[in-house]
Order: C-alpha cells, then sequence, then structure tokens
C-alpha cells in the first residue's frame, strides 16, 4: 500500500523552488497530451503540475503496464495558480477518437498517486488491475477557491483500491465498478475509502456516489475534525458477507442496494428511500442478469442528472427506469404503443395510445410515426391523464431534431401539443401512479396554450426532457404560443426537469406565469437540472416567463441552469415549505465579469426568498446583471439561508439585500430567534473592513501578498462565524460590495471580551490571501455567515491599496 507521506520542510523547499523554476522557463500554456506508455503518462503529469491551467491527458486504447508509481504532485501551487487536471483513457493512435479503455496494470505493486493542495482531478474510462489509486489534498494546503473536486467515472478496479483523502475537494464518483478489495488497515477488504476533512476555513466537503458497483469489498467513509461531512449514494449496488460500509459522515441513501452499514464515530443515517437487500442477481460481468430486482428500478433523481453511458459504454437506461448498479442490462420490458394520426381521439391517435398504455401493465412507450412533414400539431382537449409506467417519445417522430449542444439550443421537436385555451393540462398524472410506486418520462415535445403543460400530482421519480415550451420551432416554424406554467409538480417528489445529456436539456421560456413550478409540503427531492430557463434558443436574449422557478416545497435542487431573462424573478423560494433547497452552480441572471454585453438578465432578482422560507442553500452560483438585487431575502423570510461563494455583480441593486430594500446598516444582532430563523436572516451584521493591502512580495507570510483586517460585531457565539472576501472591478453605487470573484473566507469567534452590548461583542479578523486575483483598483467586500446559516448583505467596499514604503529618515531609529 502506498503511505500517507510528511514531507520535510527541506525537501518540501527544494521541490517547490525547482517547479518555480520550470514554471519560469515552460511556456503556461495550456496542453492537450496524447500518451501510450507508462513513461509517456508521468512525463504528462509532470509538465501539467507546473503548466498552471487547466490540462487533459488523453491515453490510447490498451494496456500500461507500470514498473514504478505513476504521480502527480502540483507542489507549487501554493504561491502559483493550479488548473484542473483530466485523464481518461480509451484513445486512439492519434487521439482523435475514443476506441475503448485503457487498463493500467502492474506486477511489482506500483499504484497511481495524485496530490494536490487546491486543484481538481478527474479520472475517466480507466481500468486498474491490481494498481491502486490514491488521489488526496496535499495535508499542508488551504482551502482558497471553491468548487474544487475529484471526479471518478467509468473506472474498474480489480483487485484494487480506490482511496481519496480530501479538505478542498468534493469526491464524485459515477458508474465505476470496484470487484475485490485489498488490506488496507484494521480492514481486510477495502475497495473504495474516502477521507472527508473539515479544514481551517469550516468547508465541509462531500462525497456523491451514483450507479456505482461494489463488490467483495468493504466502501470505508472517514470523517476528520468534528465536521459535518455529507455522503449520497444513490441506485448503487454493494455485494459482501457482512456489512457493506463503515459510516463516520452523514448518509443519504437513494435506490441502493446494501446489507448492512456500520456507522461509527457519530456516523448516522439522514435519509433513506427505497433501499433494498434483495439479491443482486448479477451476470460474471456484474450486469444484472433478467428478473434481478436491479433492473428498472433506480432513480433518475440525482445530483447532476444521470450519466449517458454505463462502466461499459452502454446507454445508461434501457427500459423504463435506470437500473441500479454500474451496469445496465439489455432487458426492455416494455410495451410500444404507435402514434400514427394527429387526430384529438380515436384510433392510432395519441390519447388512444394513453388509454391502450393505461390499462396494460407493462412498462410502456408511446412513439410516433405519423405520415408528411413537420411539425404536427395534436389538439389536447381535456388532458390526457396517464394511470401506468409510461415513457412517451416525441423525439420518435421522424424529422423531430434532439439538442446537441449545451450553449443554446438547437433542437426542432415535429409534435406540438396544442391545449386550445389554456384551460387544462397536456399530461397529468393520477393516484394509481402513487400505488404502484411508477413514473412517467415525457422527452421530445412541444407544448403550447395550456394552463400547466405538464402536471406532476402523483407518482415519483418523473422526468421531463428534452422539450420545447415557448419560442420558435427549429429556424422557420411556428412560433409556440405561451403556456401558463410550463411543468408544474405537486406529487412525491423525485422529479427531474432536464438532466445531465444535452439531449435532456429543456427550452423553457414565454410562460405567463412560471417556467417551473414545485409546490405543496410532500414533494421533495425534486431536480431542475441543465436547462434554459427564460432564455432563447440562441442562448442570449430573452424568452422570459414572469418568474423562472418558484419553490414552495423541501429539498429540492436546482442546479447548472441558465436562468434569466425572466418578467420578474430567476428563482423564488416561498412559503414555510420552503427549506433544505438548494441553488448551485446556475447562472441567474447573465455573467457578472466587466465587459461583457450579456442581455438576458433577470427584470428584478436572480433569487427572491420570502413568505418564511428558510434553511436554504445558495452556493457557487453566478448573480448578475439582474434588474434589482442579486438575492432578495425580504422581511416575510424567515432565517437560515446560506448564500456561499457565488459570483455575484453588476445588479442592479445591492448583491444581498436582507429586509427593508437597500443597505441594512449594522445594528445590534438578534439573540433568541424562532426554530426557522429570525426575519430576513435576522439582518445579520456584514463584517467591517478596515484595510486591504498588497504587500511587496517576501512578506510573511510568503506568497500570500494581500492581507485584509477587519472586525465584526454579533452575538456571542462558541461556535466560529465565517467571513468569505470578494474582489470586484468596481464598487456599488451604494459604496456597498457585490462580489464579483470569490478570494477566500476565514473563521472567527465572537467571544463575550472586549466592547459588549446585548450579548453583541466585536472580534477582529485577519486574512491572507494566497490568490493573486486582487490588484491595484479593486475593491474588496465580504459577507458573515453564521454557524446556522445565516448570511449579511456585503460590506462597505474596500479599495486594495499597496503598503507604504518604509520611512528612510527614520529607518536606523535616528533622525
Amino acid at each position: 500500500m502506498y503511505p500517507l507521506q510528511k514531507d520535510t520542510l527541506m525537501t518540501r523547499l527544494l521541490v517547490v523552488f525547482t517547479a518555480l523554476w520550470l514554471c519560469l522557463t515552460h511556456s503556461a500554456e495550456a496542453e492537450d497530451f496524447c500518451v501510450g506508455t507508462a513513461t509517456q503518462l508521468q512525463n504528462a503529469l509532470n509538465q501539467a503540475a507546473i503548466d498552471g491551467e487547466d490540462s487533459v491527458v488523453h491515453i490510447r486504447a490498451g494496456t500500461l503496464n507500470l514498473v514504478s508509481d505513476v504521480e502527480y504532485r502540483p507542489t507549487s501551487e501554493g504561491f502559483l495558480t493550479v488548473g484542473s487536471l483530466t485523464v481518461r483513457g480509451g484513445y486512439n493512435s492519434d487521439c482523435s477518437a475514443r476506441t475503448g479503455n485503457t487498463a493500467l496494470a502492474t506486477s511489482n505493486d506500483s499504484n497511481v498517486v495524485m496530490v494536490t493542495q487546491r486543484g481538481s482531478v478527474r479520472l475517466l474510462d480507466l481500468n486498474f488491475s491490481a494498481v491502486n489509486l490514491f488521489v488526496r489534498s496535499d495535508p499542508l494546503g488551504t482551502c482558497s477557491n471553491s468548487n474544487r473536486y475529484f471526479e471518478f467515472t467509468r473506472l474498474l478496479l480489480s483487485n484494487a483500491l480506490l482511496s481519496s483523502d480530501t479538505l478542498c475537494q468534493d469526491v464524485e464518483i459515477r458508474e465505476s465498478l470496484f470487484i475485490n478489495g485489498q488490506p488496507l488497515g484494521e480492514f481486510a477488504d477495502v475497495s473504495l475509502r474516502v477521507y472527508l476533512v473539515t479544514n481551517s476555513d469550516y468547508r465541509f466537503p462531500k462525497l456523491t456516489i451514483i450507479n456505482s458497483t461494489v463488490n467483495n469489498g468493504l466502501t470505508v467513509i472517514e470523517n476528520c475534525c468534528d465536521g459535518k461531512p455529507q455522503a449520497r449514494i444513490y441506485n448503487s449496488v454493494f455485494n459482501r458477507s457482512g456489512d457493506e460500509i463503515v459510516n463516520e459522515a452523514f448518509l443519504t441513501l437513494v435506490n441502493n442496494r446494501y446489507d448492512g452499514i456500520d456507522n461509527v464515530a457519530g456516523g448516522s443515517i439522514l435519509v433513506t428511500q427505497d433501499n433494498s437487500s434483495a439479491n443482486a442477481n448479477l451476470d460474471p460481468q456484474f450486469v444484472p442478469n433478467p428478473g434481478s430486482a436491479m433492473v428498472n428500478s433506480g432513480t433518475s433523481t440525482v445530483p447532476g442528472g444521470l450519466s449517458e453511458t454505463d462502466v461499459y459504454g452502454i446507454d445508461r437506461t434501457i427500459g423504463s427506469r435506470v437500473d441500479r448498479g454500474a451496469a445496465e442490462s439489455s432487458v426492455d420490458g416494455t410495451g410500444i404503443y404507435t402514434v400514427t394520426n394527429a387526430s384529438s381521439a380515436g384510433s392510432g391517435s395519441l390519447a388512444a395510445a394513453i388509454n391502450l398504455a393505461n390499462l396494460d401493465d407493462a412498462d410502456n412507450v408511446i412513439r410516433f410515426n405519423i405520415s408528411g412533414g413537420c411539425p404536427k400539431r395534436i389538439n389536447v382537449s381535456p388532458g390526457l391523464v396517464i394511470s401506468d409506467q409510461l415513457r412517451i417519445e416525441g423525439n420518435s417522430q421522424p424529422g423531430s431534431l434532439f439538442n446537441n449542444t449545451r450553449v443554446g439550443w438547437n433542437g426542432a421537436p415535429c409534435i406540438i401539443l396544442d391545449g386550445l385555451n389554456n384551460a387544462g393540462t397536456a399530461f397529468s398524472t393520477d393516484g394509481e401512479l402513487s400505488v404502484n410506486d411508477e413514473s412517467i418520462d415525457i422527452f421530445g415535445l412541444a407544448f403550447e396554450r395550456f394552463d400547466s403543460a405538464v402536471l406532476l400530482s402523483y407518482g415519483v421519480d418523473h422526468r421531463v426532457r428534452g422539450n420545447q415550451f415557448g419560442g420558435r420551432i427549429g429556424t422557420s416554424g411556428p412560433v409556440l404560443r405561451a403556456n401558463n406554467n410550463a411543468v408544474f409538480v405537486a406529487g412525491e417528489g423525485r422529479t427531474v426537469i432536464g438532466g445531465g445529456g444535452v439531449n435532456d436539456i429543456n427550452l423553457i421560456g414565454g410562460s405567463l406565469e412560471a417556467g417551473v413550478v414545485i409546490a405543496g409540503d410532500s414533494s421533495h427531492d425534486n431536480h431542475v437540472v441543465a436547462n434554459l430557463i427564460g432564455i432563447d434558443k440562441g442562448g442570449f436574449w430573452a424568452l422570459p416567463n414572469q418568474d423562472g422557478v418558484r419553490i414552495s416545497s423541501s429539498g429540492n435542487r436546482v442546479s447548472y441552469n441558465r436562468i434569466g431573462g425572466n418578467s420578474r424573478d430567476g428563482v423564488v423560494l416561498r412559503s414555510a415549505n420552503a427549506f433544505d433547497n438548494e441553488l448551485y452552480e446556475n447562472i441567474l441572471g447573465s455573467s457578472a465579469a466587466p465587459g461583457v454585453l450579456m442581455p438576458a438578465a433577470n427584470a428584478r432578482m436572480g433569487v427572491l426568498l420570502e413568505e418564511s422560507a428558510h434553511d436554504n442553500l445558495i452556493i457557487n452560483n453566478t448573480i448578475g446583471r439582474n434588474g434589482d438585487s442579486g438575492v432578495r431575502v425580504l422581511t416575510t423570510a424567515a432565517g437560515h439561508n446560506e448564500i456561499s461563494g457565488n459570483s455575484i455583480d453588476r445588479n442592479g441593486a445591492i448583491g444581498i439585500d436582507l429586509g427593508s430594500n437597500g443597505v441594512t446598516v449594522n445594528a445590534l444582532d438578534l439573540n433568541l430567534c424562532p426554530l426557522n430563523g429570525c426575519a430576513a436572516n435576522g439582518e445579520l451584521n456584514y463584517p467591517v473592513i478596515e484595510s486591504a493591502i498588497l504587500r511587496p512580495a517576501g512578506a510573511f507570510p510568503i506568497y500570500r501578498p494581500l492581507r485584509i483586517r477587519g472586525h465584526l460585531t454579533s452575538v456571542v457565539r462558541s461556535e466560529p462565524y465565517r467571513i468569505e472576501f470578494y474582489a470586484s472591478d468596481d464598487c456599488d453605487a451604494s459604496e456597498y460590495g457585490q462580489g464579483q470573484r470569490f478570494l477566500g473566507s476565514t473563521s472567527v469567534v465572537v467571544a463575550a471580551a472586549g466592547f459588549c452590548s446585548n450579548n453583541n461583542c466585536a472580534a477582529d479578523f485577519s486574512l491572507f490571501v494566497p490568490e493573486t486575483d486582487a490588484a491595484v483598483g479593486d475593491w474588496i467586500s465580504a459577507i458573515t455567515i453564521a454557524p446556522n446559516g445565516d448570511t449579511s448583505e456585503f460590506s462597505a467596499c474596500a479599495a486594495v491599496a499597496t503598503a507604504p514604503l518604509p520611512d528612510a529618515v527614520f529607518a536606523n531609529g535616528f533622525e
């Protein structure tokens, strides 16, 4: 096994200065590498470690025999920029196309070792045969950058171990297969080990495992330093004699197969849904056999959406639903009904096909084959009610075009469903779906003139993907007339709108009310993923809904969408049921960068919280150029709404606005609040920045040139507050900042000492920023995040200044 090394100071200094010399004598331009031997792979990783940019290493298909450890160690990143590293296998001779996978093998216990302080690492389409994989954060590192990750997709480890220690990176494992664990510490057979470490920035890394299989090996999830790490596991199969998982984190488990979990050292299960201990019934390649309980029993509601292919490159969903585990079976088991005319009723119509599917207990599919050119308009009145498992493939109509871009939307559905007068729905669900825990999948259609085009009141695991609501069909087709709402989710939940594949993206615009509505206290764990909402198909101009997304239920996730151009707000979180929702990695409005013309912003807020919404997370989004504030937490909203790591800039009003309109000047923070928090995040005090000084090169601590000093006055707590710092090219007109670029964070404990009043005391903070992403002329601002998630408005701006030169007259102490 590969030991966790502790380098001596002299060794690390030698490596650092060597890397610095290489960086100064080599081009900093990033490269793509094409390699076919272990030596070439090591050389590529050496260059990637010093190029300072994102690097991609392509490995030719075949087998690489390792005679020594292969290592990646960008040790100079404490003071130089480090990009992401992607290593992917299976390429042809010139790496122009993928033809298979790459196997890494060894006869002398060689391993692959990757150590990075604050970089990202992605490994895809690789087989490790008796080669262990160690990917970890540098133990001497700090976490000043947001959105860093270790990603492992379509890996196959046989008689090998994947071990990852992470301070700064989230860990994501998808479509991977682990066969036969190896000894590690006190355990005899570990296939997968992840060590989640809370660092000094009080960042809590997350582990996510999706559609993976661990066979005859233990999964170990460890936790360090009194943190609150979360591990989320979906659609995965764990097969081992005895407990399959040893856990020290907070677990979310959905649609997995396992027999037992050993929760130790404070580990616990937060959420468990539809897990099973049924016989996995896998073939020698670990593919579910026909009749296996793993077939068509997974959920499509997974963070980031389902992958398009499994560990072997097979289409990820065959049949009505995704299989559990890393491999997808060929079992379909569907009944197929074909629509042959555009009539609203009668033989061959869509209505007739749905009636037949409702009467058939199979997992059914509706396809289209209507003669003549596109588009085909089908009048739907009254709405069509679905009561059995069903997939509707509008894209099967000859002439339909898939969307195949992430920049805009170039799909052209041939089938248009017309509601005639906005009074009803195109598709709705009934209670039979709930009784049998069944779902529907609506793919590749266009909708116009419905009250709610798709209304999902019953059932789970629904999918709405690749559809068009609003805008012109193709380049010269008809312009779709407005729906009141495009998609309305009010059922048990776990619906995915959009998804991870480029074909899954929906174009959702032109709605008189909302593009997406998620409502009801029982509708939770829904995902809105990677859609264009309020943005036209070119990805540039507006196709406005009134609001982009409205949520009044709990535990939903809105991620990777472009939500702009709406005539009111991008995302609205509304009601006391609106809690534990997460907005992650969206563009809400348009670019926050200077000098970029991006007109498709929302007319009011990027995000609006109101009517007792509480305990929500708004993290790592770009929130720019909206007509009013970037994020507004009204007085009618409650508290604990965390707003962290976002790029918020160039909005029409202040970046984060709590309570009444405009800057809420610091006062005494409230000591006692209800369970859901005080109104408007308690109008938590922002930090006061006293100085932002760019110091000369060589100042201690070395390679951290910018020093930010200030203080926070707030309620005395034993837990620390987090102060996040941002740089912007300009200061907001209010003289209170927005936050274009995240710089880093520090923690401060407000103790009962010094100047205090009504349990409010002051505490000083100081941060040395390692990045050089701020220069003289930039403006620094900061926000406070309380231990309960309450987040403040941005502080007043502070200009970056240079440190004054020493006075030569008094340099020696004499005049």
